[in-house]
């Protein structure tokens, strides 16, 4: 039972460094970036930005699939 909460809670914790990854970065628009330099792009989408919450998200399936 508390291999399944661990393992829970880590898929849980990945998934929300993932979303903060997303909702916290710089703003899309602002007020002083230059309409020239209008280059948002998916830079936030790559591994290197989210390799914490991938790995405890793998560690917690893991956990999950070993204790089932």
């Amino acid at each position: 039972m508390n291999r399944i909460l661990v393992g829970l809670s880590l898929v849980v914790f990945g998934m929300l460094l993932l979303i903060s990854e997303v909702l916290f970065r710089k703003p899309i628009r602002s007020r002083y970036r230059n309409a020239a330099n209008d280059t948002q792009g998916t830079g936030f989408l790559g591994l290197t930005r989210n390799t914490a919450g991938l790995i405890l998200m793998a560690a917690g399936a893991t956990m999950l699939i070993a204790t089932g």
